[in-house]
């Protein structure tokens, strides 16, 4: 299951430059809302992904990009990744957090690369 969320996590990350929540359209934030969708701010507020029952998100996004960390709430770790990187990363976790910046590079920096 956690292969499944990371893959289809990396491949709905293509889609979009910046993100905000369906429900919380701020830069950085989380949600522990189940079937949440992100989408973008523009154009006209396409959607780039949407969580699976008991999936939360965490985001980061800025003028030219954003970070994204997912979390199961069953599961014991996060994934993330970023509109720059070409990894995706992973710590143990209890919940989900924001990244602390929207260049993977930086947010990412004390997780392991998968």
């Amino acid at each position: 299951m956690k292969k499944i969320i990371v893959l289809t996590l990396s491949f709905m990350l293509v889609a979009g430059s910046a993100m905000a929540a369906d429900t919380t359209p701020a830069a950085t934030g989380t949600t522990n809302a189940g079937n949440i969708t992100l989408k973008a701010t523009s154009p006209s507020a396409t959607p780039i992904a949407k969580a699976s029952k008991n999936v939360v998100f965490g985001w980061n996004t800025s003028a030219t990009g954003y970070a994204l960390a997912t979390f199961h709430t069953s599961g014991g770790k996060s994934y993330g990744t970023g509109y720059d990187a070409t990894r995706i990363y992973f710590k143990d976790a209890t919940a989900v957090a924001a990244p602390s910046s929207s260049i993977a590079g930086e947010a990412f920096t004390s997780w392991t690369v998968l």
